[in-house]
């Protein structure tokens, strides 16, 4: 199919879509250069060509976009049979703005010069508008024992905050071979573990108190001493 255009452009709010998934993502923006006064009325074939896909698989992204409202299918019957279907995007697509509508077409090249590499310093891909949203990651402090502390009272903790830091100050605030992220995660593995040697220990004293009962064959002989 001939038509006369330098590029694609994709609204922002279509790039973003989290419902798209890039299969039909790239399909929107292919029937809508197709789609003219005429509307798009390329068959699945042509698509399964263009994408290297099934034709099934062509068919089953088309209902998905028709379900999810982005494109409309319109089929033309000869008697029974259909003989041509007409398929265009919906404004849920188009519209940009709260009044403005366009055509993906018109809207220029997407990645002019060929495209942007990677690893381009000026690709726009570390700018103030696209981290917006984005929670900054969070840089690790050592905790002071009070703050610690505190922590413990929170999540009605039993272990004990200073051995907490004395350990971890020892050695040098890691967790395996990497820095350590987040010590309230770290303290909370601390407490789980602590009740676990708590409860060794308990079972390990049970032991013991058993062996040193009178009708307890396997006596202490330091008890008898």
């Amino acid at each position: 199919m001939n038509r006369d255009f330098k590029g694609v452009w994709i609204p922002r709010h279509i790039w973003c879509d989290a419902k798209l998934n890039w299969s039909q993502k790239l399909m929107l923006v292919e029937i809508d250069s197709l789609d003219n006064q005429d509307n798009c009325f390329a068959s699945n074939a042509y698509f399964a060509k263009f994408f290297g896909l099934s034709t099934s698989r062509v068919s089953a992204i088309i209902g998905e976009l028709e379900k999810g409202g982005y494109v409309i299918s319109q089929r033309i019957y000869k008697g029974k049979q259909c003989i041509k279907r007409l398929i265009r995007v919906t404004e849920k697509v188009t519209k940009l703005g709260v009044d403005e509508v366009v055509s993906l077409q018109d809207r220029g090249i997407l990645f002019p010069g060929g495209g942007y590499p990677e690893n381009s310093e000026d690709n726009n891909t570390t700018n103030k508008n696209n981290n917006k949203g984005k929670k900054k990651e969070k840089v690790f402090k050592v905790p002071t024992l009070d703050l610690v502390e505190a922590f413990k009272v929170q999540i009605n903790a039993e272990c004990s905050p200073k051995k907490f830091i004395d350990y971890h100050t020892s050695k040098g605030w890691v967790v395996g071979r990497s820095p350590m992220k987040d010590w309230e995660a770290a303290f909370r593995t601390w407490e789980g573990n602590h009740h676990e040697f708590k409860k060794e220990k308990e079972t390990n004293d049970a032991k013991r108190n058993s062996a040193r009962s009178p009708g307890n064959k396997y006596l202490d002989l330091n008890a008898a001493f």
